[in-house]
């Protein structure tokens, strides 16, 4: 509804004016109860912090008592001095634009599973092993006499725990602990201080690590991936093989935490390379996890040698060689590839503003698992190792059909190319598709197209919206680029009609 003569937006559209004479376009806003949202229906009308003040006082003219619902404010200009005010009381419209279909649609670092869990686990009887409780408390007392010797004072520590007490967190949880993490709380239940025995990290009580594994979903760090659309492949830890790559695993135990927003897990489902109880850690900063001991007596020994020397523990992050190069190529590709001093470790490559590419060097990068081709000028000649999971091809001209059977891939984004959706090449582990900033002529044929995540402009969604058609196992989506907020409100409610659909209440 076009309000020319509302007094309220006078101020508003004076300052819009002002700051943009010559633009045309729709300035856009949403507010609830203060909380504000600014989406520009086209680039160029920025949000200045003038506007905001102006906004939030037009809200508190002209929301009625009692109304809950979301203020969409918005002012057209003609770039000529000429405008129209409207505004309208919305349902939330999920801004950002990122609609859900499928809530069981969970994407992990790397499609592989860790190892399954039992439908139903008992209590194992077998008491800890005698020869490594007696290595642990030796360690411990070892410890204890060094703590005293650097501070002064005795090192304190919890109530031990029994036998009993561990069966009946293990039952509760559905695992066995390791032998040495066992024995740590046969021997003092507890580690209060961080530092503390297990270097950086304080041992936790028994009853924290169950209340922690059993939180949500059995296992930790759900929060590794906390954005649906971003981030989803995570660098490998050092050394490669000895860590599965994913964003949880149910067979991961937090037992130690320490004082700058760490935790430490204990591992039952290693990688190939690794070792049955090894030591993780991830937290604040953190990429993903990284492992620290190959076991909890391989950490608490450490400890106990540094401190032998008079030293303390050293914070074993970040110990792993570079995992990205970002580069603008400007020149040969294999030559610069060569010059790296470690190109095994190479785990994700961007390669920006290139004139043209030719990615065949990239044979050399065994353990290649992300490549970003950002703003090429002129063709790619695509080559694509093996083991890459994410692929970003940002170019006016690729042939696509050297993808095909591609065993890794399962997110690829495709910006600047002319796409046929018939034409593309049968990936069978793609999940994540992004297609918003590429030139697709068949759109509608996206509906046929086997993905579970999906990525398109405005403009792409509302030509598959008139076909009424959709992607038959789609879980997510989300609109690329500028959008109009009528545009996303549009979006939601036919997304919200199909989800109700497929999967009724």
């Amino acid at each position: 509804m076009a309000e020319r003569s509302e007094e309220p937006s006078a101020g508003l559209v004076r300052a819009l004016v002002r700051d943009f004479p010559d633009v045309s376009g729709t300035w856009q806003v949403l507010l609830a109860s203060g909380n504000l949202s600014h989406r520009p229906a086209r680039p160029g009308l920025a949000f200045a912090p003038d506007h905001r003040e102006l906004a939030q006082a037009l809200e508190t003219a002209l929301r009625p008592r009692g109304e809950k619902r979301w203020l969409l404010l918005r002012v057209v200009l003609d770039g000529a001095g000429g405008w129209v005010f409207s505004h309208t009381f919305v349902p939330s419209p999920g801004v950002p634009p990122i609609f859900v279909l499928d809530p069981a649609f969970r994407p992990v670092g790397n499609p592989a599973p860790g190892m399954p869990r039992p439908p139903a686990a008992a209590p194992d009887p077998r008491p800890t092993d005698p020869e490594v409780l007696e290595r642990i408390r030796g360690l411990v007392a070892e410890a204890a006499a060094c703590h005293r010797a650097m501070t002064g004072e005795d090192a304190v520590f919890g109530e031990p725990r029994t036998e009993a007490d561990l069966v009946a967190a293990e039952q509760r949880m559905g695992l066995r602990l390791p032998d040495d993490v066992r024995a740590l709380h046969l021997v003092i239940g507890s580690d209060p201080n961080a530092p503390g025995i297990l270097g950086n990290y304080a041992l936790h009580p028994l009853e924290r690590t169950v209340e922690g594994y059993l939180w949500g979903e059995p296992g930790c760090w759900d929060y590794i991936q906390e954005y649906l659309f971003d981030d989803h492949v995570l660098p490998e830890p050092e050394p490669l093989g000895a860590v599965r790559t994913l964003t949880r695993d149910d067979w991961w135990v937090v037992i130690a935490s320490d004082s700058g927003g760490h935790e430490c897990a204990v591992d039952l489902d290693p990688g190939p390379l690794g070792h049955h109880g090894q030591l993780l850690s991830h937290g604040r900063g953190s990429d993903g996890v990284e492992l620290i001991a190959e076991s909890a007596t391989a950490l608490l020994t450490t400890t106990v040698e540094t401190h032998r020397r008079g030293e303390e523990m050293s914070y074993p992050y970040n110990r792993s060689p570079e995992h990205w190069w970002f580069g603008k190529p400007g020149g040969d590709l294999a030559t610069r590839v060569a010059a790296l001093p470690h190109p095994e470790l190479i785990q994700g490559l961007y390669l920006n503003d290139a004139p043209e590419l030719d990615l065949t060097p990239l044979r050399a990068l065994p353990n290649l698992r992300e490549l970003h081709v950002v703003r090429c000028a002129g063709p790619v000649r695509l080559w694509v190792p093996e083991h890459v999971a994410s692929l970003t091809v940002d170019a006016p001209e690729a042939d696509l059909a050297v993808l095909a059977g591609h065993p890794a891939l399962w997110d690829l984004s495709l910006r600047g190319l002319p796409v046929r959706v018939a034409d593309l090449p049968a990936l069978p582990e793609l999940l994540f598709l992004d297609l918003s900033g590429a030139d697709v002529v068949d759109v509608e044929s996206l509906g046929e197209l086997d993905v579970r995540a999906l990525t398109l402009s405005a403009a792409q969604w509302a030509r598959l919206r008139a076909a009424d058609t959709l992607p038959p196992r789609l879980a997510a989506a989300r609109i690329g680029g500028p959008q109009a907020l009528q545009d996303v409100l549009d979006w939601t409610n036919w997304l919200t009609s199909r989800k109700d659909a497929a999967f009724p209440a």
